[in-house]
């Protein structure tokens, strides 16, 4: 079936592998079947429109509405929500019954959840099980780390994001899994002492490096195994290696951007690039794909089964265009962030949680409809409890009212997110400017400058070079980014790992710093190309018009190994 998207106007084909999912999640009750209809979004549109409803690096200072105490919340003052603290929220001070109400079918069904998300208290952020940690999100098991944002069992990790699991020691690092005394590091496992590493494992005492796995005391080498004292992958002697090193200093702030520079015109000139990064996976299509089995447009997945248009799924089966959802995962379509949950249909960050539909914010809930912030209920719709018999009748009732609207089969409309549009996660991966946004009618927040009452400011310039030369008087004044002019302060921490590591204080602010890493993240599309090698026609998240060398997988291993 070949249909065009209402949003963007692009062709799209619903599969007959998807029509026979729609069918598989389409719920029965009382014996009749209310089948899921065709979407009529393309998978970039409802995947944009899920990840709207994510608001993960902005947080902000406002008071809570329970108690009036400070929190550091990812929802701004000015919102129209209430926010409530972790133990406030779950206490028993907070009923979420207390805001139930009828179903109007006078009335579209998203007009009233609408007004409902603006009655009852929403979590100031999910940070469940840190120390010390306040000011992260989407994270649990955190100790000592700022700025980190979903990320899990680390401890002093500082400004790093998109899966940061178990690292130590760490800072400004994008996708991370047990890593320690780290700085600037990609898609990076099981390595130790290193700085600016992409995509790679098993890697220590090493600066610089691509697609190099089991390498100690390299610098500027790509598609290495298990070598040492390399440099631009030409091999030296131990002392040769050392003596040649002595000649760069990694703390200079100067030399660090010529050794940037450099190496990053080694990435487009002399590595090697895989097409897509699918390991011991069967039937699979899609990029960052890991053992797996028919796994189709998907991107970044992790022993997953059964899945079609999903992104950073780990543990899923049976799903279809979901985000962030992992951990025993089951039947979910068109969800959020609804881990550990089955049988979930148009769900935002509703965990633990069987047969939920249209729910946001609900935990160790099941069959519920049109519901946010409960805990521990069924039966429920609008937040208003009732019988089995109740519930089934008035759910057949709702979905044949919402058919009518056209509302039935859609995930929540952007409007109803409680963030803007360039708060979210959206704006990372469908960049779009004020205008663009405001001409959709989708919100958009100026970011003010946090610091802006701060007395002491520092140009860039007055930094010091060399991180010898930096003293704790850093610590009180405020760097105007080099890029943004917004303002940004060096934590005690921050500064004692920069010394430690020898690295030079950055001249950037942490969010510009973030997005110059985005940039050596491929998007997430697919294009058919030709293999720098042998020329025969792939599939690569690499566009056709890139000009690194990306090989197919036959001429990658025939390389590389």
């Amino acid at each position: 079936m070949n249909k065009a998207c209402k949003q963007c106007g692009s062709g799209f084909e619903v599969t007959d592998e998807d029509l026979e999912f729609y069918k598989k999640v389409s719920p029965v009750i009382n014996g009749k079947r209310f089948d899921i209809p065709a979407p009529t979004l393309c998978a970039d549109c409802r995947q944009q429109r899920r990840l709207t409803y994510r608001n993960e690096r902005n947080l902000y200072k406002r008071k809570s509405d329970f108690s009036g105490k400070s929190l550091i919340s990812n929802y701004s003052q000015d919102k129209q929500y209430k926010v409530y603290g972790y133990d406030e929220w779950w206490g028993d001070g907070f009923n979420p019954l207390d805001y139930g109400r009828d179903f109007d079918f006078s009335r579209p069904f998203f007009e009233q959840f609408a007004e409902l998300l603006k009655e009852v208290p929403r979590l100031y952020l999910y940070n469940p099980h840190s120390e010390n940690s306040e000011y992260t999100n989407h994270c649990y098991h955190n100790k000592n780390c700022y700025l980190i944002f979903n990320a899990a069992y680390n401890e002093d990790v500082y400004y790093s994001s998109n899966l940061i699991v178990s690292c130590k020691d760490c800072s400004d690092c994008m996708t991370a899994e047990r890593g320690e005394r780290l700085y600037e590091c990609m898609y990076i496992k099981n390595c130790f002492n290193s700085s600016y590493l992409i995509h790679c494992s098993g890697c220590m005492d090493s600066m610089f490096l691509y697609d190099c796995k089991g390498c100690i005391n390299c610098f500027q080498c790509w598609n290495s195994r298990n070598k040492k004292f390399c440099i631009k992958n030409k091999q030296y002697s131990k002392d040769e290696y050392f003596e040649l090193m002595k000649l760069f200093n990694s703390g200079d702030h100067n030399q660090l951007n010529k050794a940037h520079d450099d190496f990053n015109k080694l990435l487009q000139t002399q590595a090697i690039h895989k097409a897509l990064h699918v390991e011991n996976s069967e039937n699979c299509f899609g990029d960052y794909i890991f053992n797996s089995r028919n796994v189709r447009n998907t991107f970044y997945a992790d022993k997953c089964e059964d899945i079609t248009y999903c992104f950073d799924a780990l543990g899923n089966k049976d799903c279809m265009d979901t985000y962030e959802s992992s951990i025993n995962c089951e039947l979910q379509y068109e969800c959020y962030a609804c881990n550990e949950s089955s049988n979930m249909k148009f769900c935002v960050l509703s965990q633990f949680s069987h047969g939920l539909t249209y729910c946001d914010y609900c935990f160790h809930s099941k069959y519920c409809f049109g519901c946010t912030g409960l805990k521990k209920q069924e039966y429920c719709i609008l937040n208003k409890r009732y019988s089995k018999e109740q519930y089934e009748e008035l759910t057949c009732r709702i979905i044949e009212h919402m058919k009518g609207t056209g509302e039935w089969g859609e995930f929540f409309p952007i409007l109803l997110s409680p963030f803007a549009y360039n708060e979210t996660v959206a704006q990372d991966f469908h960049p779009m400017n004020e205008y663009e946004i405001s001409d959709k009618g989708w919100s958009w927040k100026e970011k003010g400058n946090e610091l802006k009452y701060v007395e002491n400011k520092m140009q860039p310039e007055a930094i010091p070079s060399d991180i010898k030369d930096v003293d704790d008087g850093i610590l009180k004044s405020a760097i105007i980014c080099e890029s943004t002019d917004r303002l940004f302060k060096i934590i005690p921490k921050e500064l004692e790992f920069y010394k430690k590591q020898n690295l030079p204080i950055p001249r950037f602010h942490p969010d510009e710093r973030f997005r110059r890493r985005l940039i050596f993240k491929n998007p997430r599309k697919i294009w058919k190309r030709g293999c720098s090698k042998c020329t025969n026609d792939i599939y690569s998240s690499y566009s056709p018009d890139r000009p690194e060398k990306v090989y197919c997988e036959k001429c990658y291993l025939g390389e590389v190994y």
